[in-house]
């Protein structure tokens, strides 16, 4: 039987989860007999008690509503443009690179062959940086084609023979939210819900708020400045951690009954 993707997303979350915990506060992870679970997502057996582990993510549910498309299909519309200008280059007999590719936004998802015909204009531009480059690193801002108008920047690293293969990542020109208080506390509130529910199955539990800035519904940041880090949320969890996943970064978040 296959594991279902929500349960593979939460078990890499609790990996990085107790890797930052470790880092953060110098001590071990609670020790015991980690379970999978539904609510909360995991229970770690102690030898006197069970502690409870909810993951949820955060996200922006006014670009979730204005968008056409969902930060989902945007994300992996973009993710084909970048597969097929890598595949381009790839088959052009490009060296090894690695490539980061900001992407304005694309108004019409308009299906398969305009995300080939968008990755090859890609794929021609990071080929030409590639051969023309006399450095390390090149950055391309804002390039003149208008065939090109969907990239806001491109970020070409020559990595020589260490590298092997080709690596290209994406990512989206977005407004942050460096002080999504109010979002937090959202989020926080409709998990204190089903708190009561949690401690059926442990004697307390802990909620991580976590966030892919991948994902365009998720661009926030609580290191910003103090404004957020230092507000009193209202929650029922003994402890409130928000987790960045891509930045590896965690933040004990103030919060009290």
């Amino acid at each position: 039987m296959t594991r279902p993707k929500q349960k593979e997303k939460e078990e890499i979350y609790l990996t990085l989860f107790r890797e930052l915990y470790e880092q953060q506060y110098g001590i071990g992870f609670p020790e015991g007999q980690i379970i999978s679970n539904e609510d909360p997502d995991f229970l770690v057996k102690g030898e006197s008690s069970t502690l409870g582990i909810e993951f949820t993510s955060l996200y922006d549910k006014d670009i979730q509503a204005t968008n056409s498309y969902s930060p989902a299909a945007q994300h992996s519309f973009r993710e084909k443009i970048k597969e097929e200008g890598k595949k381009y280059c790839e088959e052009k007999g490009v060296p090894p690179i690695e490539v980061k590719v900001w992407f304005n936004p694309i108004e019409n998802l308009i299906g398969a062959e305009s995300q080939k015909k968008l990755g090859v204009y890609l794929g021609r531009l990071v080929e030409k940086l590639s051969r023309r480059s006399n450095s390390s690193t090149t950055v391309l801002r804002e390039p003149r084609s208008k065939k090109l108008k969907f990239i806001s920047q491109v970020s070409i690293a020559l990595a020589g023979n260490w590298l092997g293969e080709h690596r290209w990542h994406q990512y989206f020109i977005t407004e942050t939210n460096t002080t999504p208080i109010d979002a937090l506390q959202n989020r926080i509130t409709e998990k204190n819900k089903k708190h009561e529910d949690y401690l059926e199955n442990c004697q307390e539990c802990w909620l991580v708020i976590v966030v892919d800035i991948r994902n365009d519904a998720q661009q926030f940041d609580v290191n910003y400045d103090q404004k957020t880090k230092r507000h009193k949320y209202r929650s029922k969890f003994s402890h409130v951690f928000y987790m960045d996943f891509v930045r590896k970064e965690l933040t004990k978040l103030e919060a009290s009954r």
